[in-house]
């Protein structure tokens, strides 16, 4: 399914920019030689303006990707040491806070399952920011006859939450639209001038050579578009997502090893 998606977006970038190249070919031969001068200076400012925004887009876009492993890969941390923490406790309050938290980390996992549909991993986000506060009350509650628990269980909470906090917003960040809209916009234009650049140099156009050049620029665009959005193409973060994992199913096991055993 995301191979054809990924076909198809490929598909009508390409057939965008070959009809673009081909209204740059024509309009050449309508227009005189004498307005065609000075042309090649703006065409080579306007193609290293391309060049120069994918650049630094592709920076961008590796970068949020990089830095959103980064934030999994901490709040699955951040929850393994709280989680083990709660053995500072004794049994009764342990017991207590360890329901709190098996709630809370259902609920951060359903948003990681959830994704890339946003929305859905929004409502997630804040069952779990509302469970996360009955987590803390309870560890405040638990933790007042044990000086030494409240000083390493609470930062560890405290610090769970700041990294999933964290993890939302580097989800959330993306290009900004004006970007974006900047980038396909000279991308079009860069076609068409390239367009008018070929009927300068020969009254055929190569088909190979346009061609290439259409699919060329699809396949950049769509790389670009599967960086700014991982998990809805091909580039994914199960790495980051599978340590998450490792995290968590060894406390949701125990947890329902635990209830199963109380009942």
């Amino acid at each position: 399914m995301v191979f054809v998606v990924e076909l198809c977006i490929v598909v009508v970038l390409a057939v965008f920019i070959q009809l673009l190249l081909l209204w740059g070919y024509r309009s050449r031969f309508r227009s005189s030689d004498a307005a065609s001068s000075g042309l090649p200076t703006v065409d080579g400012a306007v193609f290293a303006l391309v060049g120069l925004l994918l650049a630094f887009t592709f920076s961008g876009s590796q970068s949020r990707l990089e830095h959103r492993r980064e934030t999994v890969l901490h709040e699955a941390n951040a929850i393994s040491t709280a989680y083990s923490r709660v053995d500072l406790l004794p049994e009764l309050q342990a017991q207590m806070v360890r329901k709190k938290f098996k709630v809370y980390i259902d609920k951060r996992e359903a948003a990681k399952n959830s994704l890339p549909n946003i929305d859905l991993a929004e409502t997630y986000w804040s069952q779990s920011h509302v469970f996360g506060s009955a987590l803390w009350k309870s560890a405040l509650a638990a933790t007042e006859d044990s000086v030494e628990a409240r000083r390493l269980l609470l930062p560890a909470l405290n610090e769970m939450f700041d990294r999933g906090m964290d993890r939302e917003v580097a989800t959330r960040s993306h290009m900004p639209p004006i970007v974006a809209a900047l980038l396909f916009v000279l991308t079009g234009l860069a076609a068409l001038l390239a367009g008018r650049a070929m009927a300068g140099s020969s009254r055929e156009m190569s088909r190979t050579h346009r061609w290439t050049l259409a699919i060329v620029f699809s396949l950049v665009l769509t790389t670009l578009l599967d960086l700014e959005y991982p998990r809805l193409g091909f580039i994914q973060v199960r790495e980051a997502d599978q340590a998450m994992d490792t995290a968590i199913q060894p406390i949701l096991d125990f947890e329902r090893k635990s209830e199963a055993l109380s009942k």
